[in-house]
């Protein structure tokens, strides 16, 4: 669960639906008090939400329009890691 400020990172218009299906997913929220309500709903047994078909196709679509492959994923985190 991740909250995306709207008013600190603007997106240009025809991206404005970025995050849609993850906000639709209610993997993205759009500021911090939704974000804890929703972990307050969820967490007597957050992977029956995790593991539903719509979070996991949010997910998913999410990932290989911008990520592409786990391994592409991989290079970007160990590359992240070991700036200095």
């Amino acid at each position: 669960v991740i909250f995306y400020n709207n008013e600190s990172y603007s997106l240009k218009s025809r991206h404005k639906n970025f995050f849609k299906e993850l906000t639709d997913a209610s993997i993205m929220h759009k500021n911090p008090q939704s974000a804890a309500k929703f972990v307050n709903v969820i967490y007597n047994d957050p992977y029956k939400w995790w593991n539903s078909k719509k979070t996991q196709e949010a997910r998913k679509k999410f990932l290989l329009s911008n990520i592409k492959s786990g391994d592409k994923l991989k290079k970007l985190v160990l590359k992240f890691a070991n700036k200095k």
